[in-house]
């Protein structure tokens, strides 16, 4: 539960300014005891940025774009607008099913607190409400994270999705792709670009490696950890996803650190494998190449760290 001091932090994560404004005065009204007020407007906020947010989301996806524009028509009738846009969001999984449910939770609490039913909101109500609707609304850049994943999995198969492949011109186009994400949306992200970066497809194939070690090359604290989970730990017994590895971690030596002592093992037989079977007319600027990965290990591990785990892999790169 939101107290003071987490109610005015909780107002700075929210992204549009018009919509920040109206939350201001729902925490105006809070401090106030004006508790029903506080309810009211946070209820209006949420169906602003609701519709905002469905109209960028409409610019990808045909479903949000066609619940916006029915939307947009209703309007002018508030309760068939509001009940309609919930309906829909939720029918075409434009909005998580806790999310959705929540919904019923607060239009409720909405119709008791707006209409003269006898009911006196409570500070905790009134909290409540304005907690929920910032932390599952307001501070996500856009609706449902599914969608958004979805969208870029589908446009892997493009092939000018990555126009070259230089590390930062990746890296600038995996940037770009993920500025609308939430955080929560990154592990079904990396979950399907991983399983995607063995299809059969060329170019989809090429483009979930090249995304995936873009995102290495990001260096974002909270995706390393989710590529060592969902991708180097758990395919390091795989061959199929041997050379992605290694790419991987060529690309962020920070990879390595931290793993788990059975995938340690595992990729210094990765190494091994790719030393003796890489050809001497393999540009060692590639990101597979044993090269490549000593220089990245070298960035984040010390001489004698290397040496210690890497002792056989040194001694036959200089054979």
């Amino acid at each position: 539960m939101a107290h003071l001091t987490d109610m005015e932090e909780l107002l700075a994560t929210v992204i549009s300014g018009d919509v920040r404004d109206y939350m201001r005065e729902a925490m105006n009204c809070y401090m106030s005891s004006a508790y029903r007020g506080c309810i009211v407007l946070s209820y209006i906020a949420l169906f602003d940025d609701l519709l905002a947010k469905l109209a960028e989301l409409g610019k990808v996806n045909s479903d949000a774009r066609t619940t916006y524009q029915e939307a947009e028509k209703k309007k002018s009738d508030q309760e068939v607008f509001k009940s309609y846009l919930i309906d829909q969001l939720g029918s075409k999984n434009l909005l998580s099913s806790l999310d959705t449910a929540f919904f019923s939770t607060l239009r409720t609490l909405r119709n008791k607190s707006a209409h003269p039913s006898g009911h006196k909101p409570s500070p905790e109500e009134a909290r409540f409400i304005y907690f929920e609707v910032i932390n599952r609304f307001l501070s996500r850049p856009i609706l449902s994270t599914t969608q958004l994943v979805d969208e870029i999995i589908g446009r892997l198969k493009n092939k000018n999705f990555f126009p070259t492949s230089q590390i930062t011109d990746i890296s600038e186009v995996v940037e770009e792709e993920i500025e609308s994400l939430h955080n929560e949306a990154y592990p079904q992200l990396i979950v399907k670009l991983t399983k995607e970066s063995v299809a059969s497809d060329a170019d989809t194939k090429r483009n979930a490696g090249f995304f995936l070690t873009g995102l290495a090359y990001l260096d974002k604290p909270e995706i390393n950890v989710l590529l060592q989970k969902k991708v180097i730990q758990p395919k390091s017994d795989d061959a199929d996803y041997h050379h992605l590895i290694l790419r991987l971690v060529s690309s962020n030596g920070q990879l390595f650190k931290g793993i788990n002592k059975a995938s340690v093992t595992r990729f210094k037989n990765i190494f091994i494998e790719r030393i003796d079977s890489v050809k001497a007319t393999v540009s060692d600027t590639q990101f597979s190449h044993p090269i490549s990965v000593f220089v990245s290990l070298s960035k984040v591990l010390s001489d004698k760290e290397i040496l210690d785990i890497f002792k056989e892999e040194i001694g036959k790169s200089l054979q």
